[in-house]
């Protein structure tokens, strides 16, 4: 669900995005998080939820329950005729 609502985010604003960040928070405010950067920009929903599956795996196994999940975007740019060029 928040991967489809970023994808709607990115797409109404007409941008796409080259790095992502998911950030973790644990029941004892404990931050971790993990980035990637893409290959090539991005806004589908397909690539945003194959990108935070994969940071996902990165840190998983977290030793404390969860107490938010975030993704944030970086290296943002406008979406051109040729939407996905690097």
């Amino acid at each position: 669900m928040l991967a489809k609502e970023l994808s709607g985010r990115l797409d109404d604003q007409t941008v796409m995005a080259k790095q992502m960040t998911l950030e973790l928070k644990t029941s004892k405010f404990e931050i971790l998080f993990k980035q990637h950067t893409f290959h090539k920009y991005i806004y589908s929903l397909e690539d945003i939820q194959a990108g935070a599956l994969k940071l996902l795996d990165a840190l998983w196994p977290i030793k404390e329950p969860t107490r938010l999940i975030g993704i944030k975007f970086n290296n943002i740019r406008l979406r051109s005729s040729q939407a996905a060029e690097s």
